[in-house]
């Protein structure tokens, strides 16, 4: 098991570094090949990660394991022409910081709109509960003044029954100015007759 997982690991590498740029000659695949084919056992797998490292300036530890991989993957975007993918994909990146920047603007300012909007709403309810208070005030007024033309109605049907007690005053005096001036008449027709006799008396 272990051999199997040396040379599955030596494997991997080795197709790791061939794709990405750092074992493209021919020949060093070759060299490797017949060293891996030579040197199968447990103590001579390391003929293949040798021929790699040393294409490759290869140091089996991890810090230096990763700056080779970045060194190869770099290798084989220039060579591969991946450069401009990458440059296309920073560019891209700047985008989208130009446009999460554009949002959080544009999510500012609708903040900013919702906080005016809110402001607003309690304005609006605040009118609305003063015209409530003014509607109420203009009820009560409105009672007031319902009152007020009632007891109006209510004098102006007193006045209208005392004009006509007046009226019917007025015709019973103009009746009685009448009679008493048929009365003054028929005095005067009595004068008259009376005034020779006592004249001879």
């Amino acid at each position: 098991m272990k051999t199997l997982s040396k040379i599955f690991s030596s494997f991997i590498q080795f197709f790791f570094f061939v794709n990405f740029g750092c074992l493209s000659d021919h020949e060093l695949f070759t060299v490797a090949y017949k060293r891996f084919s030579e040197y199968g056992d447990d103590t001579n797998l390391s003929g293949l990660n040798h021929a790699i490292s040393h294409h490759c300036v290869f140091v089996h530890n991890e810090a230096t394991d990763m700056i080779q991989h970045s060194r190869c993957f770099d290798q084989n975007i220039q060579n591969t022409g991946l450069a401009n993918f990458f440059d296309f994909f920073d560019q891209f990146i700047v985008l989208l910081d130009k446009k999460r920047g554009f949002l959080f603007s544009k999510m500012k300012k609708i903040s900013n709109i919702s906080s005016q909007l809110l402001l607003v709403e309690k304005a609006l309810i605040k009118a609305q509960k003063d015209c409530q208070e003014g509607q109420c005030e203009l009820e009560r007024q409105d009672d007031t003044v319902a009152k007020i033309l009632a007891s109006i109605g209510a004098k102006s049907k007193e006045l209208d029954d005392q004009n006509a007690r007046v009226g019917e005053a007025e015709s019973w005096q103009q009746k009685a100015e009448a009679e008493l001036l048929h009365a003054k008449f028929k005095l005067d027709r009595v004068l008259e007759r009376a005034d020779p006799i006592l004249r001879d008396a």
